[in-house]
């Protein structure tokens, strides 16, 4: 307790203030996207993709006009259509977590109330309950039969 500056009374909304302007916001860093035109080059290394590639180069280097054709659309439909689907799902996933919103029971100005996640503060007493979940570190003070997963 002495260590964090806190208390198990509850922080005033002053000391919630001024922990937040020194440490910053309680933010999980998420993986960025990755640009389109890397996903795309991405796609690229593919071994079917290059097995393809390599058997449209045999084609050419034989004068099969057609098979080079076939062989190379091959190529570009499947790189296309990985390309859609792992762009939509990202797309999908970062839809989704802009959705979900953690919040967390804990002490201020004298009673209890539920914050986001992104509110905490270093050395807030945060109140869990059965199914609870934190999206930041924290240290038990006390606790009865307690499963962490």
């Amino acid at each position: 307790m002495e260590r964090f500056e806190t208390r198990i009374e509850r922080l005033t909304g002053e000391e919630v203030r001024a922990r937040r302007a020194l440490h910053g916001r309680n933010e999980v860093v998420h993986e960025r996207r990755t640009p389109w035109p890397i996903l795309l080059f991405n796609n690229l290394k593919n071994p079917f993709v290059v097995v393809l590639a390599l058997l449209g180069a045999v084609s050419y280097a034989t004068d099969d006009v057609k098979g080079t054709i076939v062989v190379s659309m091959m190529v570009a439909v499947s790189v296309v259509m990985r390309f859609l689907q792992e762009y939509r799902s990202s797309r999908a996933a970062d839809t989704l977590r802009a959705m979900v919103l953690t919040t967390a029971t804990v002490s201020r100005d004298g009673r209890r109330c539920e914050v986001p996640s992104e509110d905490l503060v270093m050395g807030e007493v945060v109140h869990l309950s059965a199914g609870g979940m934190v999206a930041a570190d924290v240290r038990l003070l006390s606790a009865k039969d307690v499963l962490i997963s």
